[in-house]
C-alpha cells in the first residue's frame, strides 16, 4: 500500500500542474476540486498499469493488490480530489516514514455549504483537503457559521501559526447551520458530528455567532419573531424580539470589536432599520426618545443588554460589509447600492454614487497608515477605487486584468484578495494597502462562474470556492 500512495501523491503534483497555476510570489495554494475525480481516477489507473509493468522486481499479485485498492477507492470517491490524507492533515507520512500525527490547526478550518445544498464539508484551507463532511436531511437555509475560539480549548500550535483544537469537552467550537425545514442545528468540531437540534417556530435564513458569554447567535428571519437570541451551546432562546408586525431580516452581522450584532430589518408597515444589539452584560443603557445627539445622554436610559439601538436607513438591507474600525459599516441595500452607517451617531452618513441598472457594489475594508475605507468596485467592472472614510469621496483607482469578481480583506485589512475572471479562468490577485499595487497569487482554469472568498477561522487564509461549493485555490496572508 506504500507504493499505492506514493503514486497517488504523484498524481496529485500532476492534476494540479495541469488544471491551475500558482503566480509569483509567496501564499498561493491551487489544487484541484472533486468535480474532476472521475478523469482524475481513470488517470491514476493507466499510471498503476505503467508502473506495474516498470515494476519488475514486485509481484504480479502486488500489483494486482494495488489496483484492487486503487479501484475500491475511485469507487468510494475517497483517496482523490480533495480527500487525500487524514482527519490531520497526514497524508504523507506513509511515504517518508514520519507518522508523527500533526494536530489539526484549528485557524485553518473552512466550513463549506451553499445555501440549497444538502452537505456540509469543513476543509484545511491552505491545501482544500477534506477533514470531515457531514449529510443533512434538508437542504441548507443560509450558509453555515463556525463558532469563534474559545481561549478554554486552544493551545499554541507548533511553532509559528494558528492554534490548534486541544480537547473535544462541552466548550469545544461548533458549526452553526439552518435548515429549510425550520431547524436549527449544532455540530461538534472538527467531525462534524450532531450535537443538539431544535425547531424554530418562524422561518430563519440569517445567523451570526459571538464569542461572548461562551457562545450567543442571532438567527434571523420573517414573520411576528423575526430575530432572536440564542444560546450556541444549548440552543435555547435567550431573547426573541416582537416588533409588533411582521418583519423580515435581510441581513445579520457579527461586531466582535463592539460585543454585538447588526441586523437590517424591513418592515411592510414602517420604513427600513438597522438594530444594533450589545451582547455586554454590562452595556451602556439606550436612550429612547427625541434626541438631537444620542452621545449627549438624553432621553430615557433602557436596559443596554439586547435592547436596539436603532438606526432608520433608505432603503432595507441586502448586506454589511464591515469596516476598519467597529463603528464603520457599508451597508449595501436590496437594489445594490451603498451607504456609510455610522454605529455611534445612528444614521447614514455618506453614500456611493448608485450601481448601473442590474449592477452592485462589492467592497472590502481598506486599512494603511494614516487613512482607512473601502476597496470598492462595481461587480463585472474592470476597476477598484478606494473610498475614504472621513472625506468620504473615492480617490485613488486600481485597474483590474478582468471583470471583478469578488473581494474580501485579510484579518488586517492591510492587503485585500481579489478575484478576476479571466480568458477561460479565475485569477487570484492580492492588492497591498498601502501602494494599492496588486500582485498576481494564481489562475484557476475553467469557467469564471459565480465565485466568492471564503475566510478560514482565522482570516488568516482566503479560498477561492464556486457556486457548487468546491474549493478551487487558496491564498495564505503574507507575514
Amino acid at each position: 500500500m506504500e507504493l499505492l500512495h506514493a503514486r497517488r501523491v504523484k498524481i496529485d503534483f500532476i492534476r494540479a500542474e495541469r488544471h491551475a497555476r500558482p503566480m509569483s510570489g509567496d501564499g498561493a495554494a491551487v489544487t484541484v476540486g472533486p468535480k474532476r475525480r472521475q478523469a482524475d481516477a481513470a488517470r491514476a489507473n493507466n499510471v498503476l498499469a505503467l508502473s506495474c509493468l516498470l515494476y519488475v522486481v514486485a509481484p504480479v499479485a502486488i500489483c494486482a493488490g494495488i489496483a484492487s485498492a486503487q479501484a475500491g477507492l475511485a469507487a468510494s470517491g475517497k483517496g482523490t480530489g480533495n480527500d487525500h490524507g487524514d482527519m490531520n492533515g497526514n497524508g504523507s507520512c506513509r511515504v517518508n516514514g514520519n507518522c508523527d500525527r500533526t494536530p489539526i490547526r484549528a485557524g485553518n478550518w473552512l466550513l463549506v455549504g451553499e445555501p440549497g445544498a444538502r452537505s456540509l464539508s469543513l476543509l484545511d484551507c491552505p491545501s482544500g483537503q477534506r477533514l470531515a463532511s457531514a449529510m443533512l436531511s434538508q437542504p441548507l437555509a443560509a450558509e453555515p457559521v463556525l463558532q469563534p475560539m474559545l481561549e478554554s480549548v486552544l493551545e499554541p500550535g507548533p511553532g509559528r501559526g494558528a492554534p490548534v483544537a486541544a480537547a473535544h469537552g462541552e466548550d469545544f467550537p461548533r458549526a452553526q447551520a439552518i435548515l429549510r425545514s425550520g431547524e436549527l442545528l449544532s455540530l461538534g468540531l472538527p467531525s462534524l458530528r450532531p450535537l443538539r437540534s431544535r425547531a424554530l417556530p418562524t422561518r430563519a435564513d440569517q445567523v451570526a455567532v459571538s464569542a461572548v458569554d461562551g457562545g450567543l447567535m442571532a438567527v434571523g428571519g420573517s414573520g411576528e419573531e423575526p430575530l432572536r437570541i440564542v444560546d450556541a451551546k444549548t440552543l435555547s432562546d435567550v431573547h426573541i424580539y416582537h416588533p409588533g408586525h411582521p418583519a423580515v431580516v435581510g441581513a445579520l452581522a457579527v461586531i466582535p470589536g463592539r460585543s454585538s450584532f447588526i441586523a437590517g430589518l424591513a418592515e411592510p408597515a414602517a420604513g427600513a432599520e438597522v438594530w444594533e444589539l450589545a451582547l455586554d452584560r454590562n452595556a451602556p443603557p439606550v436612550l429612547k426618545g427625541l434626541v438631537h445627539d444620542y452621545r449627549m445622554g438624553e432621553s430615557v436610559p433602557l436596559p443596554g443588554r439586547f435592547t436596539p439601538r436603532v438606526s432608520s436607513v433608505a432603503s432595507p438591507t441586502a448586506a454589511f460589509v464591515p469596516g476598519a474600525v467597529p463603528y464603520e459599516w457599508l451597508r449595501i441595500d436590496t437594489m445594490g447600492n451603498a451607504t456609510v452607517l455610522h454605529l455611534e451617531v445612528r444614521r447614514e452618513i455618506a453614500r456611493l454614487p448608485p450601481a448601473p441598472e442590474g449592477g452592485r457594489w462589492l467592497a472590502a475594508a481598506w486599512q494603511e497608515a494614516q487613512a482607512r475605507g473601502w476597496l470598492v468596485g462595481v461587480a463585472g467592472s474592470h476597476g477598484l477605487q478606494v473610498f475614504e472614510s472621513g472625506s468620504w469621496r473615492l480617490t485613488r483607482a486600481l485597474a483590474l486584468s478582468g471583470p471583478l469578481l469578488a473581494i474580501r480583506s485579510f484579518g488586517d485589512n492591510r492587503s485585500v484578495l481579489v478575484a478576476v475572471g479571466r480568458e477561460q479562468g479565475v485569477g487570484l490577485v492580492v492588492v497591498d494597502a498601502q501602494t494599492l499595487h496588486g500582485l498576481d497569487k494564481a489562475w484557476v482554469s475553467g469557467p469564471a462562474g459565480r465565485v466568492r472568498l471564503l475566510p478560514s477561522h482565522d482570516g488568516r487564509c482566503m479560498a477561492l470556492i464556486d457556486s457548487s461549493g468546491h474549493w478551487l485555490a487558496a491564498v495564505l496572508q503574507a507575514e
